[in-house]
């Protein structure tokens, strides 16, 4: 059985999460492709006709992003990167944000069993907010966060735009500590509806104190987190 109902995810554009901080090139706008990712399992490698469990596989493709005007198909699985073999759906989603915006990039992909190569021009992204000198310096999450799928959104009965599911946490960063896991869907920051990466950030970075509460969704039933920084 396909592993969609919480590991899908609707992204037009591919961003690393402002709360766990990726290497963007000064002066650049990062990368977006205009895919939702999913990882890849043992059964699925087999059900895809992979020569391993690695991978990015394409679940659905933003109308009229870089990926649709290159010829990216959902189901296709990206294999390679500029040359680099992509080991995970995070990785892809890393590399992307980590590459300039505008530049033409070379993806290898496999399609039904077949090899194909495609050369699409990276759109533009977004880039966390810079913070002031005379404010606290940023406090880090430490997790990889993606928009859910609306049809997940309305199963659980969320606000329309409402929800971001965690897709990693970060070994050891404040998340970790608070017990937050793969799969939990933030609903909540610091009173705050989570619409975006960014409104998570924002919520951890201006709640006075040391403690953010936060609210996820989990194994579909609600769960209030502290996270202390």
């Amino acid at each position: 059985m396909k592993r969609f109902f919480l590991t899908a995810v609707s992204l037009i554009s591919l961003t690393f999460a402002p709360v766990l901080m990726a290497q963007v090139p000064a002066g650049h706008a990062p990368g977006m492709l205009g895919v939702a990712l999913d990882e890849v399992e043992p059964a699925d490698a087999t059900a895809l006709s992979l020569p391993g469990t690695f991978g990015a596989w394409v679940r659905a493709v933003g109308p009229g992003s870089p990926a649709e005007t290159a010829g990216v198909q959902a189901d296709d699985v990206i294999v390679a990167y500029n040359g680099h073999r992509v080991e995970s759906a995070m990785a892809l989603s890393r590399m992307v944000h980590e590459t300039p915006a505008g530049r033409k990039v070379d993806i290898r992909l496999i399609r039904k069993g077949a090899p194909v190569i495609l050369q699409p021009v990276l759109g533009i992204g977004r880039l966390p907010a810079p913070a002031s000198a005379a404010t606290r310096a940023p406090r880090s999450l430490g997790v990889w966060i993606e928009a859910i799928d609306p049809a997940v959104a309305g199963y659980l009965e969320l606000s329309e735009g409402v929800g971001m599911i965690i897709r990693e946490v970060q070994p050891g960063s404040a998340a970790d500590r608070a017990g937050l896991q793969k799969k939990d869907i933030l609903v909540q920051a610091a009173g705050t509806s989570v619409t975006s990466a960014e409104t998570v950030a924002t919520a951890v970075n201006a709640t006075p104190g040391n403690e953010v509460a936060l609210q996820v969704i989990r194994g579909g039933q609600p769960v209030d987190v502290t996270v202390s920084f």
